[in-house]
């Protein structure tokens, strides 16, 4: 179910023919339910998840604007000003742990709550002004402004915090006899909970030249300057003079500038085709759901109980009566984690550098090129400031602490040992980069007909393809290419060189107008990892997978299932090709997809208004045949499982691997992409 309720209302205002005001709000109540059941199921994740599991996301939010304009001759003035509130809930359907129940050895089932969904709230205040004025002198307009932001910020986000049980069996959990149990507890009344402001300033000033009949330049100038309340100080951790980090020093004030150029000329006697280019430098809000976990795991707020073995107390199902202690001597709870911010961190900034061509060929057709290159300044860059590297393995691979040979449990080596745990910092790189060329023609007819097609071939590459807001869930969800402190460049995880959009339109009789939208894109990238933490550096399942060339080049626990893994390798060439060393990030991609999107749509009068119904059928070729229009995909990750850790082969000085027992499926239907939708609508237009 999701519904989605939506009220707008306008008033409008003319006193005079130079001042206008317009008083505008917009109500959303909107919520989704939320079930995961992906083909492959972690011990650390959610699980398969039964029917009364998952989540419900409920969105209330409320915007006022005022905008007025006015205008004295040769000079005008917009004045924006809103206030908007957020509130969103997260709740899980079952207001008990997560229990999970091992079915084989990667996969489990799940029921009861979500780890990331246990009574999690997130409140937004935004109150926004913004101003420019501009004036005319010559051949140049002039415009100077401001754009300036107050947010605050309430988060109750407390994953774990209803507790995880895990069962080796269905057998096992009839007999309440858990393997597994995990739970983050408070280190302070409420837990982590994030209450803070921000205040950001924005200035720019521009000029629009039009230096001739056919040249026009406009350059300008964009600074932002960001203000944040600091986190709480860790006191221990400030003290420790081998890491040196200070969770209340805090990236405040800090400004970036963005200059920006551009230009438009008009080409040939009858100006029909129009030259553009431009570069400069862009940058948004701070990324808030980034800087929100400075401010709950200062190593003051919770910490992550996990017991295991004999030590795993009985299971319950009641939240308020959660054991918070292993039995027996079982191991203390671990130190918190600790995520923090350098203090020049910057906001991230892309610089775009654009050049274009649009043609007016006559008789309705138009066609253009476009050539874009992006370059991130300051984008995030995640290290573990509390970890030691040590030397390579056989595999060639860095590690960063030792492997139990016999339980495959890694231990870091740590900067700080005692008390302290994972030390996450935020910093800045600047070496992600992107590079896009698009061709598109159109033909539009007298009758309303319009066919428009467009190819954009494109290239994109970063250090990291972030995924995640808190320290462990970006390195989880980062494959460790190179070493943590110096990633390589690569293929990022959204690069899709491929797209070929087709968009027609046209009368069809009866007053019913026809779409269709047809579009032909490559596959996402991916790559193999080694699930379990094979390198040693505390998080788990970001590791690429060493491809080996025979039997003698990988510790298998199971030897015999080597020919197994061989005929996948075997099977799937960006595998095959590189035998003899640990892959690449996203050097494997999914199929391509093809999507066929059709409209309905018809006008009727009512006297001065109008009403349009349409009908839209979205994958529409599924509707034909249960055959087509199928999305197919090996993972819908950054990472596809194929080995495990299950220990150390010192002879061999590499990671002992256990094959799993569900091997990725391969070109897999991803259903709910594939599925067709219907979707009646109307307008009412006055």
């Amino acid at each position: 179910s999701q519904p989605d309720r939506n009220l707008f209302a306008k008033l409008s205002w003319q006193p005079t023919p130079s001042h206008r005001l317009e008083l505008s709000h917009n109500w959303v109540d909107a919520s989704v339910d939320d079930l995961s059941r992906t083909q492959i199921t972690r011990q650390n994740g959610d699980g398969w998840q039964l029917s009364n599991s998952g989540f419900a996301i409920r969105v209330r939010a409320n915007t006022t604007r005022l905008r007025a304009v006015s205008a004295f001759g040769l000079v005008s003035n917009e004045l924006v000003a809103s206030v908007q509130s957020v509130d969103e809930s997260r709740e899980s359907t079952l207001r008990v742990p997560l229990f999970l129940v091992q079915g084989s050895p990667d996969r489990y089932l799940a029921a009861g709550s979500v780890k990331g969904a246990q009574g999690t709230e997130t409140d937004q205040r935004v109150i926004e002004l913004t101003d420019n004025l501009s004036w005319s002198h010559g051949a140049h307009q002039f415009t100077v402004g401001t754009q300036n932001q107050r947010i605050r910020i309430y988060d109750t986000f407390f994953s774990g915090s209803w507790g995880v049980w895990t069962f080796r069996s269905v057998d096992a959990l009839e007999r309440r006899e858990a393997n597994r149990y995990e739970v983050a507890l408070p280190l302070r009344p409420g837990g982590p909970v994030a209450d803070y402001g921000v205040t950001q300033l924005g200035g720019y000033i521009q000029d629009r030249w039009q230096a001739s009949s056919r040249l026009a330049i406009t350059a300008g100038l964009r600074a932002d300057v960001p203000f944040f309340e600091a986190p709480l100080r860790n006191n221990a951790l400030a003290d420790s003079t081998a890491l040196g980090v200070d969770t209340g020093t805090f990236p405040s004030g800090n400004v970036v500038l963005s200059p920006r150029v551009g230009l438009s000329y008009e080409l040939g006697g009858a100006r029909r085709t129009l030259l553009r280019a431009g570069a400069g430098g862009f940058v948004g809000r701070p990324p808030l759901a980034w800087l929100t976990s400075a401010y709950v795991n200062t190593g003051q707020e919770q910490a992550l109980l996990v017991c295991t073995g004999p030590t795993v107390p009985a299971p319950v199902t009641d939240i308020a009566r959660l054991p918070s202690r292993c039995l027996g001597s079982g191991p203390p709870p671990p130190v918190a984690t600790i995520n923090t911010f350098t203090p020049a961190f910057r906001m991230p900034q892309a610089i775009k550098y654009v050049i274009g061509v649009d043609h007016d060929a006559g008789r309705g057709f138009t066609a253009s090129i476009d050539v874009v290159h992006t370059r991130t300044r300051n984008q995030l860059y995640v290290t573990d400031r509390n970890l030691v590297p040590g030397s390579k393995n056989t595999e060639g691979r860095l590690m960063y602490g030792t492997i139990n040979p016999i339980t495959s449990a890694a231990v870091p080596t740590r900067v700080v040992a005692a008390g302290f745990g994972p030390v996450y910092e935020f910093g800045n790189r600047s070496a992600d980069r992107a590079t896009s060329a698009t061709v598109s023609v159109a033909k539009q007819w007298p009758s309303g007909g319009l066919v428009q097609m467009s190819y954009t071939w494109s290239r994109t590459e970063d250090l990291m393809s972030l995924a995640g807001f808190t320290g462990p869930l970006l390195l989880q969800n980062a494959p460790v290419d190179g070493t943590i402190a110096d990633r390589r460049l690569s293929r990022s995880a959204r690069d899709v060189p491929h797209n070929f959009v087709v968009i027609a339109s046209a009368p069809i009789g009866f007053g019913i107008t026809g779409s269709v939208f047809v579009r032909a894109r490559s596959g996402t990238p991916y790559a193999y990892v080694a699930t379990g933490d094979a390198n040693a550096d505390g998080a788990a399942g970001n590791d690429l997978l060493f491809v080996p060339r025979n039997a003698a080049d990988v510790s298998l626990a199971d030897p015999a299932r080597y020919p197994e893994l061989d005929r996948f390798i075997a099977a799937e060439p960006c595998l095959q090709r590189q035998r003899g060393r640990v892959m690449t990030r996203n050097s494997c991609r999914n199929p391509s997809v093809r999507t066929v999107d059709l409209r309905l749509a018809r006008g009727l009068p009512l006297g001065s208004q109008r009403l349009e119904v349409g009908l839209e059928a979205f994958n529409a070729l599924a509707i034909l045949d249960r055959d087509w229009g199928l999305v197919r995909e090996t993972t819908a990750r950054e990472q596809a499982d194929l080995l495990a850790v299950a220990g150390w082969d010192a002879a061999a000085n590499r990671p002992r691997y256990r094959l799993l027992d569900a091997l990725p499926n391969r070109h897999a239907v991803a259903v709910d992409l594939s599925r067709w939708r219907l979707q009646l609508g109307a307008r009412f237009l006055y």
